[in-house]
């Protein structure tokens, strides 16, 4: 999310806002934990990022760090570690999410498992079990167990 809206244009305010939010939210969940990730395999689209999240990690304050792009070892491992994005609007009814998976903003989940599942600001869960879940800024959660983090400004009902 963070790498779309910096390449949407470092140039426009809006964008940069954008990229600001979500850069504030990660940080508010992982606290010093949390660093901007720039890459430079030479690829045109990791450079203009590249230039757009050490401009905005230092108007933030954020630390940055450089990786390189790897996600497996083997290439039979590529397809289990790709990360699923649940979209917005998106109604997810039972079954076990996870891992690896971001359920977008204005998504749904009822009476699901979540497992190692970040849940985007204005997301729903409902009668769900959740295992190492973040639960992001002004989602609603309702009647949902397990272990979860959850940010500021997140409503809470009923957890067992």
């Amino acid at each position: 999310e963070f790498s779309r809206a910096v390449l949407k244009g470092k140039d426009t305010s809006a964008a940069e806002e954008e990229a600001k939010k979500i850069a504030g939210w990660f940080h508010n969940v992982f606290g010093d934990r949390y660093f901007i990730e720039v890459m430079n395999n030479n690829l045109e689209i990791q450079r203009l990022q590249l230039e757009g999240a050490v401009d905005i990690a230092q108007k933030m304050g954020l630390p940055v760090v450089a990786t390189s792009d790897a996600h497996y070892a083997e290439r039979e491992d590529a397809e289990i570690q790709e990360p699923v994005r649940i979209e917005a609007g998106a109604v997810v009814r039972g079954g076990r999410i996870g891992p690896n998976v971001t359920l977008e903003s204005g998504a749904s989940a009822l009476n699901c498992e979540l497992e190692h599942t970040v849940v985007g600001p204005d997301a729903r869960l409902q009668r769900s079990r959740l295992h190492h879940s973040i639960v992001g800024a002004h989602s609603r959660v309702c009647d949902a167990a397990g272990s979860l983090l959850v940010t500021d400004h997140s409503v809470v009902e009923g957890r067992a």
